[in-house]
């Protein structure tokens, strides 16, 4: 995710999109979102709480299970019900860790709750 300021979104925004098909064909997904959007609340602390989840140490056993439930669920579930799914020493981290690693999302322009819905990305079972 590139969040630039709003003062280059509005003066380099062709350079930004260049960037953005730059890191496309080198395989990488590349969101440019300007830097006020992200900054919104509830957005800054679901972007933060997923960033800091990020550096979770997640088993392969956790991941599969919380694949299981959401495969079992319809691809649908609650923040909660992902956690309660595992043996982690930090359940809601370790479903976050998922989300930013693409393999489950969440809405970001909500606030984050323990009934939070989680969905299973396209392409996560593939």
């Amino acid at each position: 995710m590139v969040c630039p300021p709003s003062h280059v979104w509005h003066t380099r925004k062709s350079e930004l999109v260049e960037l953005k098909e730059m890191a496309n064909a080198a395989g990488r997904s590349c969101f440019l979102v300007p830097e006020a959007a992200i900054q919104r609340q509830p957005r800054l602390s679901v972007a933060r709480a997923i960033e800091e989840a990020f550096g979770v140490e997640v088993s392969i056993e956790d991941r599969m299970t919380i694949l299981v439930h959401m495969i079992e669920a319809g691809g649908q579930s609650s923040l909660m019900d992902c956690a309660c799914a595992i043996q982690h020493p930090e359940p809601f981290s370790a479903v976050l860790h998922m989300v930013s690693l693409g393999i489950l999302s969440i809405d970001g322009g909500s606030q984050l709750t323990p009934n939070s819905v989680v969905l299973l990305s396209d392409g996560a079972v593939a």
